[in-house]
């Protein structure tokens, strides 16, 4: 079983890295159609888009007008609904009792970021998550859930969170964390390889994710019951938000358990995971997290299956599925424990955690409803 596994990992990233290759090597063609049959000729063979070089710029959240789309690229699909289960494969998976030891926690950090440098990219996870960007040829952008060829409705993603912002809707007044984080990523990404379609994030897009009812790879109209309301083969189109009456539920069960609870973090390092995803990694210096955590999983059966189990913020990605050479990695790492120096220890004290109707994907950007914690 564990030869046929590795066979099988083998396999995986000789796929990825001929596609990747392709992609390098692929001519420039000016026609949209001939650009979409280019673009659906690599998908076949591991499921993403032809692209080209490109530079560091933050997302600036569109205005409507001007959405990224997916210009004729296709999403893996389970059914019409984006599979990213190569991604979700490569996050850690950490225990809710280890969740609450500083130590542990920061054993897993340092695990992560010497997996990147002994492995390098897990070329899978990208595939997997740059169907959720547009203008991959140009500026890297998160997509709008409503232009995803199977689209979903406002409301059909949602999460709870923690910012580092006194107020979500009033990013001028923010903590100091959001800055110095920014910088951080724009160095790291620009100390990567030409052509790596690095993405960097706006500092008022950094969230801290507690858990998900409904992820766009995992949608759920309905988290109260199993399977969360929802067929994943045949999904009705576009993806449906909850009803009013189930979505003001959730954010009034969200709300209750929030007074429950005040965790309070630090800063341990900054990581670039194999997943090509660069965090901000924390530590939960009460301990109060995971139990957060547990509570809301249990209010939600019908909740997304797979949520996160560390505690982060993403700060931006590498988005090109090749694989960067030893010296590269290594120059990376070096970037990465030069800030993870300046940051450790930054304390990120949450004022409220947010309930998001999420319009964009990791931006946390839609309708936002504040959820006080426990008061001390």
């Amino acid at each position: 079983m564990e030869k046929q596994r590795r066979s099988c990992d083998a396999q995986l990233r000789y796929v990825c890295g001929e596609l990747a290759e392709r992609m390098d090597n692929t001519p420039i063609t000016h026609t949209p159609e001939a650009r979409a049959q280019e673009s659906n000729a690599l998908l076949q063979d591991a499921g993403a888009a032809a692209s080209s070089q490109t530079s560091i710029k933050p997302s600036n959240n569109a205005k409507a007008a001007d959405k990224p789309s997916m210009a004729g690229a296709q999403l893996h699909a389970i059914g019409s609904i984006a599979d990213i289960s190569a991604n979700w494969s490569a996050k850690v998976v950490v225990a809710s009792e280890e969740q609450t030891d500083r130590a542990k926690m920061a054993a897993v950090y340092e695990s992560m970021a010497a997996t990147f440098v002994r492995d390098g990219l897990n070329l899978a996870a990208i595939v997997a998550i740059r169907q959720f960007y547009g203008g991959l040829d140009a500026d890297p952008e998160p997509l709008y859930y409503e232009h995803f060829p199977t689209p979903l409705q406002q409301g059909a993603v949602r999460l709870v969170v923690f910012k580092p912002t006194s107020n979500i809707l009033d990013p001028v007044h923010q903590d100091p964390l959001l800055h110095l984080a920014h910088q951080a990523c724009q160095d790291i990404l620009a100390s990567a390889p030409s052509g790596m379609q690095p993405h960097a994030s706006l500092p008022e897009n950094y969230h801290l994710t507690v858990f998900m009812t409904s992820q766009p790879g995992d949608p759920r109209p309905d988290p109260f019951v199993p399977g969360g309301g929802i067929d994943p083969i045949h999904p009705p189109v576009p993806i449906p938000a909850p009803t009013s009456a189930v979505l003001q539920q959730e954010i009034d069960i969200c709300r209750q358990i929030a007074l429950t609870a005040a965790p309070a973090f630090e800063v341990h390092s900054v990581v670039l995971a194999n997943s090509g995803t660069l965090l901000l990694c924390l530590v939960d210096t009460t301990g109060q997290l995971a139990g957060l955590r547990q509570k809301i999983r249990q209010a939600f059966p019908g909740a997304s299956s797979k949520q996160s189990s560390i505690m982060h913020m993403t700060l931006g990605r590498v988005l090109k599925a090749r694989q960067l050479t030893d010296a590269d990695r290594e120059l990376m790492q070096q970037r990465c424990s030069l800030w993870s120096s300046k940051l450790k220890g930054t304390v990120f004290k949450p004022e409220v955690l947010w309930h998001v109707q999420e319009h964009q994907f990791t931006t946390v950007a839609g309708v936002c409803e504040p959820l006080p914690l426990s008061q001390p």
